[in-house]
């Protein structure tokens, strides 16, 4: 297991030898390498993922002869609501400028003071190269919180060459602070945690990094596909009415997921928990990645139901030139230009397999993928990586009410729709 501060060299058998390959590296870093990944232009598609969270009081469980109040409300001194942004992943491309957010308190906008008692920021700099987007509130009293976002996407199917990918070693260099993030324990996240680096340090073995980068990934990914087994759904409903014994509706309030600490432990459990180990097994090993979750469009077309899928990339880097003016005796830093994500679809590898393919062979779903044209991500966590909470399981949003949290319900809703071209979009390339 590596620490996030340390220089990445793989082990070598002479010093002469770490020599040359670090002269060749430097050589080869002065003209930028083709990408081992690509988005298959052929298979693009433009999607606009409409996310909604309403939050509302608790509607009481009470018997028919009670007498309910005439309105429930929620009292609030101030809150701030906080929602995922990302502008890209492997597979697809975001485009925060023409994201359309709203927040509403009884159905009404909040658009100036006083309700809004700051205005609508974008915050960056977390955890998988992701930005949260912050509605501040001032002084409320409302039944129903409202928040609805419009992300248009373009999102494509990928291909890798394996070849290459399994050529590029280890470069000679620390990472940067923003790759260093993607190293560290995160909400769901537990890579610390001290079985998760026990089945790690079983799995890469005591010198890790002696492999090259993508064959320890994919060992990895490998050994999580046959320890975990998926025995439940990817998603968490609850029932609420406003009788005792009677359901008047079903919520989708957010994922169901116990995080990387509980699967390593139990080896079973939920579709989000197999990427969650995985993400947190790669950190514990030293490679820096990162949890992705989007809209499985298909599926939510045909179920008419929020149907999220969930699945991880693992970054796979290059040896970065060293800064003009650097000290000859330091390490040239890797940032997140000095590489590329590789996605790896861990939920519907297990699908297709309970078993883990022969690790010689292109497996379907690990970096090449024929289905992530129909999938649009949203979020690279959970919940948002602040100091937040949220109601019921984790449904991507969060938010810090003062003076403390409600008792209330939050339901998440999820509409998928084709994106109408404009006139200033980009060319599409051509089918073949």
């Amino acid at each position: 297991m590596s620490d996030t501060s340390t220089v990445l060299p793989r082990p070598s058998v002479t010093a002469g030898s770490a020599l040359a390959a670090l002269a060749l590296c430097v050589i080869a870093s002065a003209a930028p390498e083709e990408p081992v990944l690509t988005r298959d232009h052929a298979n693009q598609r433009d999607w606009t993922v409409r996310m909604e969270i309403r939050i509302r009081p608790a509607q009481l469980r009470v018997a028919r002869t009670t007498t309910l109040p005439p309105e429930l409300r929620i009292f609030l001194d101030s809150f701030e609501f906080y929602f995922p942004l990302l502008d890209s992943s492997a597979m697809h491309d975001a485009y925060r400028d023409r994201v359309k957010s709203e927040l509403r308190i009884d159905t009404r906008p909040v658009v100036q003071p006083p309700l809004l008692a700051a205005p609508m920021r974008v915050e960056s700099g977390y955890q998988g190269l992701s930005h949260v987007l912050v509605w501040s509130v001032g002084a409320v009293e409302t039944s129903d919180v409202w928040f609805l976002a419009d992300i248009p996407t373009t999102c494509w199917e990928t291909r890798i060459d394996e070849r290459r990918a399994r050529a590029l070693d280890w470069p000679r260099a620390e990472w940067s602070p923003e790759m260093a993030l993607c190293l560290q324990p995160q909400a769901y996240i537990e890579a610390a945690d001290p079985v998760v680096r026990e089945l790690t340090g079983r799995w890469a073995g005591p010198e890790p990094l002696a492999r090259p980068p993508y064959d320890l990934a994919k060992r990895l990914a490998a050994e999580v596909i046959n320890f975990y087994n998926v025995t439940e759904s990817d998603a968490s409903s609850q029932a609420r009415g406003p009788f005792l014994g009677q359901t008047s509706a079903v919520i989708f309030p957010g994922l169901y997921v116990n995080g990387a600490a509980v699967a390593a432990r139990a080896g079973r459990g939920p579709p989000a928990d197999l990427a969650c180990l995985l993400t947190a097994v790669w950190r514990a090993a030293g490679i820096p990645a990162r949890l992705v979750v989007g809209v499985d469009v298909r599926r939510a077309l045909e179920e008419r139901f929020p149907a999220m899928r969930i699945w991880c990339e693992f970054f796979l880097p290059r040896q970065p030139a060293r800064e003009p003016n650097a000290p000859p005796d330091s390490f040239p830093v890797i940032k997140p230009t000095d590489g590329e994500w590789i996605p790896v679809d861990i939920t519907r590898q297990k699908q297709f397999s309970s078993r883990a393919p022969p690790q010689n062979q292109r497996w379907q779903f690990f970096g090449h993928n024929e289905e992530f044209d129909f999938v649009a991500p949203v979020a690279f966590h959970f919940i948002p990586p602040k100091d937040c909470v949220n109601l019921g399981p984790p449904g991507l949003w969060g938010w810090m009410p003062v003076p403390a949290n409600p008792v209330a319900d939050a339901e998440m809703r999820v509409q998928v729709f084709e994106t109408p071209r404009r006139g200033d979009d980009p060319p599409r390339k051509p089918r073949p």
